[in-house]
């Protein structure tokens, strides 16, 4: 049964198969069973700029070997293209900027690392501009950290104003990065010392980049920039715990991993992510890029991700918000709907027919992928290690404001 199947509206099964990452055959097949005449261009256009994956839609429909009116509705393509070319334009001012910015580094003797962004996009896709990128993320040493703000501020970068109530010392102490404008570029430049805020790195820190990065040919040039297996752990880590794999860009990114580097030593690269506390951050990446996009992983690594509970729970949980409007999170029956799609026949049928004692655990199951403390949560209430249980009770506390009127009801 496929994952993405329950409950799914045809403009998301589209979205999906057209972005999908098996053969043509297979993704024209999966486009024309669903009926053009009923796909509305509007609606698909609007969803591909959500999931900010408009290139790759692009890229697809001009490259299927296919007429593109039999697999999408009239107006789509000229409208996706527009949107495409002016994301591409967009994405080759970010890669000759962030090439401006690292010389502008390392000939003052800053040493810098390029991550995400533009780097990630020509190492994924094969060009900085076949994917969406916003903005461009550097990493120095917190040494040279006001050197490179200096440097920055220079050659006409302006910082984004901080809350007035943090303090620099707060800011460097607590958090990652500081927000730069350009504004006769148009480019928003984060200027890293760390990975993550205080709260949220646990574990995988800068020193972990700086270890296991490498120079790599980008746009004529080399710079500094992950390991493959490092960008990998970090592409689920920002994706997955930061923004809860809320845009399809962020699994297709991890499904196009292993037709990137097929010589990738893969169990290395758990181990490797293990040893940083960022195990089920992969495996929940590996099991989402496997059953919503056709993703083809070693054996290995695909069975320890299905072997997980916890990673099901919430792939089924992320697969509820993915595509809905209404709400943050699925009803109880509708994510065990999901949980169960994603598994073989017989385990679901098993799952129906469960008992009391089995319906009550998976209940528990789903209440923990609801309530357990999310990235937003670790930086709005910040609390002693040992205090840390108190997130759980401000989080349930805070969805029972939001969604009074229907937590009952969620919970069926």
């Amino acid at each position: 049964m496929n994952f993405a199947a329950p409950g799914l509206r045809a403009d998301a099964k589209w979205l999906l198969a057209i972005v999908s990452v098996g053969s043509a055959a297979g993704r024209i097949e999966r486009l024309r069973a669903l009926d053009v005449r009923a796909l509305d261009a509007t609606r698909l256009h609007a969803l591909a700029m959500r999931h900010r994956v408009e290139s790759q839609v692009a890229r697809a429909l001009e490259s299927l070997p296919c007429d593109p009116s039999e697999i999408a509705p009239a107006g789509l393509l000229p409208a996706i293209r527009a949107a495409a070319r002016a994301e591409c334009i967009h994405s080759l001012r970010l890669t000759r900027e962030l090439l401006e910015v690292v010389a502008l580094l390392e000939q003052n003797s800053i040493p810098v690392l390029a991550y995400k962004g533009p780097v990630l996009a020509a190492a994924l896709y094969g060009a900085a501009a076949a994917r969406h990128s916003w903005d461009l993320d550097v990493l120095v040493r917190r040494a040279d950290l006001e050197r490179a703000r200096g440097l920055l501020h220079e050659r006409g970068y302006v910082p984004e104003p901080q809350p007035p109530s943090q303090a620099e010392r707060d800011l460097l102490a607590l958090d990652c990065e500081c927000n730069l404008d350009h504004p006769r570029l148009g480019v928003h430049l984060e200027l890293h010392w760390d990975l993550f805020d205080e709260e949220n790195r646990r574990g995988l820190d800068a020193e972990f980049l700086w270890k296991n990065a490498t120079r790599v040919e980008f746009a004529g040039s080399t710079v500094l920039a992950p390991s493959p297996a490092a960008m990998f752990i970090v592409a689920c880590a920002h994706g997955g715990e930061k923004h809860r794999w809320g845009r399809l860009k962020w699994v297709l990114d991890i499904a196009r991993f292993p037709a990137a580097y097929p010589a990738l030593d893969w169990p290395a690269a758990l181990a490797l992510a293990e040893s940083v506390g960022r195990r089920q951050a992969v495996l929940e990446g590996i099991y989402l890029a496997t059953h919503l996009l056709g993703a083809e992983f070693p054996p290995a690594l695909a069975a320890a991700a299905e072997r997980d509970e916890w990673v099901a729970a919430n792939a089924a949980h992320t697969r509820g918000r993915l595509f809905r409007d209404d709400a943050d999170f699925p009803g109880f029956g509708e994510w065990r709907a999901y949980l169960h799609a994603a598994r073989a026949e017989a385990e679901a049928d098993a799952g129906k027919n469960a008992g009391l004692r089995e319906k009550l655990r998976t209940l528990a199951l789903y209440l923990r992928t609801v309530f357990t403390p999310d990235w937003a949560d670790r930086r709005r209430h910040r609390v002693p290690r040992r205090l840390g249980f108190l997130r759980y009770l401000l989080r349930a506390r805070e969805l029972a404001h939001t969604y009074r009127a229907d937590l009952t009801a969620r919970l069926k």
